[in-house]
């Protein structure tokens, strides 16, 4: 007897063989057993998921001599040939050579004729998108109104290539992908049956190399066999195809876990050397990086990897080892290098640069942490408060020389007052200065090196020293003019405009600093040191000459 291939062998030969597929099962079981059987069937999906097969067992389910039952009995004459695909009443016709008008001309002559055996004339079309335009259109009034002997059992895996007219005279069936843990439970008996002696982690890689389809799955173990010749090893399944085993992905991880990026490379140079597939193992890391990511999410979801119990197990462990954040980065940006190196061909190049800047990325804090830690500090850090002297306060003022800047909302800092002379306006400049400093400190920073020195009708103007064309280019942006100006406005109980100008020598009337802390006591101040390791910044503070220095 000659030799039968596994995906040939292994064939399902009635409904409850199919795997994956119960939504099409249960749905032509019922309507056979309920005798509403459709003129036309249209199955599409992947490929090797079941389709040819589904199309078979309807036909015996239809034809056998115990039928038309959802159960063919295999046994009787018309199931058999059926089976072997020599019925004559069975007609199976590849679409992709037998797609032309003249081809189709000849089978609407055929349907005419009377099945020899069989209640129904069934005609299976493989691949039935290849067929032309024009051939589409010859075969639309048949498949309409056929004769109630026939029926037609469509296969596509490009249903969309099909004409709108073809697909409303079909019922039409979607075949998906069968679930990996379906493809190993069947490889299992498959393998007991053959008397394979196997791994179980072999059954998972060639499922995961499958992609879904049950006769690619079926394919690898026979061709994985041959080659071990019935005891079949995980690093068999690595030589035979070329993959690249979960063992060298959790290496590499860990060396980037400990910013290792030397071994790293050297990993990967030893990939080149044994000649393995570079786009093929990049995927593979995708993959592998995406598992790190499930499990860092939640750990009882193991089921969505195609993996062993163990190796589920060190992945979990692994996870541990990584943010979210950090994961999220390399998944994206290996994603982009693979991209990329489809376009330039540089996979090893664009490869070595991921992992280097995966390596020496720091750490991200969650944006969420970030937040949560600047609104702390926000009300942790205490009030700026400005100092003058006795002198410079607005007339009638008897407060203590140390005010704060930050006044509390009840009692805001807003004395309202015609104003109509330069002098006056100077009286109360720093009052100015201390509102827009519970405002904006930054722009009170900035402004009170300024001096004003003229107050035409509805015009102030404000002069500062050569040196400090900064802080006249920041106020004169018309956001912080505006800010300024809308407060004066406010203050003087008059609409102004603000014009800034530079001059050499300026005569100083009032004189601000913001008080701090002495240098001493700020690194020590808790605060101040969540701030630091925020934003990994360092104390900033001035000397006498009012120079800025690192504290």
């Amino acid at each position: 007897m000659s030799y039968v291939v596994f995906a040939r062998k292994w064939r399902p030969q009635n409904f409850d063989e199919l795997v994956g597929q119960e939504h099409v099962t249960t749905t032509l079981k019922n309507a056979i057993k309920l005798n509403r059987i459709s003129q036309a069937y249209l199955f599409a999906g992947p490929r090797g998921v079941g389709k040819t097969s589904t199309a078979r067992i309807l036909a015996k389910s239809l034809n056998c001599k115990e039928g038309p039952t959802p159960h063919p009995c295999n046994k009787c004459v018309n199931c058999k040939e059926t089976t072997r695909a020599n019925s004559l009443d069975v007609i199976e016709i590849d679409g992709a050579s037998n797609r032309g008008i003249d081809e189709i001309r000849s089978l609407r002559e055929n349907v005419k004729l009377s099945p020899l055996s069989g209640r129904f004339k069934i005609y299976v079309i493989d691949e039935v998108h290849q067929i032309t335009k024009p051939a589409f259109d010859a075969l639309l009034k048949t498949l309409e109104e056929p004769p109630a002997h026939v029926k037609f059992i469509f296969a596509t895996t490009e249903p969309h290539k099909i004409p709108a007219t073809i697909l409303s005279r079909c019922q039409r069936f979607d075949f998906k992908r069968i679930p990996s843990k379906e493809i190993v439970r069947k490889l299992k008996e498959i393998s007991k049956a053959e008397k394979i002696d196997t791994q179980e982690s072999v059954f998972f890689e060639i499922a995961r190399a499958s992609d879904g389809s049950m006769r690619d799955a079926e394919s690898i173990l026979e061709q994985v066999n041959s080659f071990c010749e019935k005891k079949i090893e995980i690093n068999d399944v690595v030589k035979v195809l070329g993959i690249i085993e979960e063992e060298f992905l959790l290496t590499l991880t860990e060396h980037i876990s400990k910013k290792d990026i030397t071994s790293a490379l050297k990993m990967i140079d030893a990939l080149t050397n044994e000649g393995k597939d570079l786009f093929q193992f990049l995927v593979r890391f995708i993959e592998h990086i995406r598992n790190l990511s499930v499990l860092k999410i939640n750990k009882n979801i193991s089921s969505a990897l195609v993996l062993p119990d163990d190796t589920v197990n060190k992945l979990t462990a692994q996870s541990e080892n990584f943010s979210l954040e950090d994961l999220i980065y390399a998944f994206y940006l290996l994603s982009s290098t693979y991209d990329t190196s489809r376009r330039t061909g540089l996979v090893r190049f664009g490869l070595e640069f991921a992992l280097i800047k995966i390596v020496r990325r720091e750490g991200i804090v969650p944006i969420d942490e970030l937040l949560a830690k600047v609104k702390k500090l926000e009300k942790e850090v205490p009030s700026i408060q400005i100092v003058y002297s006795k002198e410079d306060r607005a007339p009638g003022e008897k407060k203590s020389t140390q005010q704060s800047a930050q006044q509390p909302e009840d009692n805001p800092v807003t004395p309202q007052q015609e104003v109509g002379s330069l002098k006056s306006l100077s009286d109360i400049w720093p009052t100015v200065i201390k509102v827009l400093a519970a405002k904006k400190p930054s722009l009170a920073s900035f402004l009170m090196e300024g001096e004003p020195t003229d107050f035409k009708p509805g015009i102030i103007k404000i002069d500062f020293p050569k040196a400090y064309q900064l802080h006249k280019e920041i106020l004169e942006k018309p956001v912080n003019q505006k800010m300024v100006e809308e407060m004066l406005t406010d203050l003087l109980n008059k609409k102004v405009k603000i014009e800034f100008h530079l001059v050499e020598n300026l005569q100083r009337k009032n004189n601000f600093t913001f008080e701090t802390e002495p240098d001493d006591k700020k690194e020590d101040d808790p605060t101040v040191k969540d701030a630091l390791a925020v934003f990994k910044g360092s104390i900033v503070s001035k000397n006498k000459n009012g120079e800025s220095k690192n504290g």
